[in-house]
């Protein structure tokens, strides 16, 4: 049995990459949208092809996210997140997205780089630590139980520049109003975004 699971996650490791060479931007990325789920690690085994799902996804958005302006980074997520785009982030795809990228991690911390590793399950942590419910309290401004593009962005700054390129600028992030919204020290929400 577990030569059968070692033999399937050298298939997935052969199929699919890490994230790319130059990863800040994507490991910035795929942090910020950690910071929108939380709940309980997926178990591996019941993940694995979730988590080919979510490795492809992010192979396939890479470039994206990379290269061309943040609003096609953000809405290829989002679209990939959010059951229907048009109405809003809902806490159960909340639940559902954190579960998809914990058994994402499980099925390929190994293969990471010690970098993003840590970077992730630094994203991860904090998103276990706000608590499901009040994250998506924080978020979602008008109480209508959804979670809008323009409500996860509040404190960001968008324009031509890649995602990456904007999570690192400290003029494109509030990074003040955005630890305060999150209920963290300001520190950390900077540790994040370094």
């Amino acid at each position: 049995m577990a030569r059968d699971s070692l033999a399937s996650k050298e298939k997935i490791d052969r199929n699919f990459t890490t994230l790319p060479k130059d990863s800040v931007p994507m490991r910035l990325t795929t942090i910020f949208l950690l910071l929108c789920a939380t709940t309980a690690l997926a178990d591996t085994e019941k993940s694995g092809p979730d988590a080919r799902t979510v490795q492809s996804f992010i192979q396939e958005t890479s470039r994206t996210c990379t290269s061309r302006a943040a609003r096609d980074c953000i809405d290829a997520g989002w679209k990939f997140v959010v059951v229907s785009p048009q109405h809003g982030l809902t806490l159960p795809e909340l639940k559902s997205l954190r579960q998809r990228l914990g058994g994402w991690f499980s099925a390929y911390q190994d293969v990471l780089s010690p970098q993003d590793r840590g970077a992730v399950l630094v994203g991860l942590l904090m998103a276990d630590g706000i608590g499901m419910e009040r994250l998506h309290k924080a978020f979602d401004t008008d109480r209508n139980g959804r979670v809008s593009q323009r409500e996860l962005l509040t404190d960001v700054t968008l324009d031509q520049r890649s995602l990456g390129a904007i999570l690192t600028d400290v003029k494109a992030v509030n990074r003040k109003a955005l630890a305060t919204r999150l209920g963290l020290p300001p520190r950390m929400i900077e540790e994040l975004f370094r």
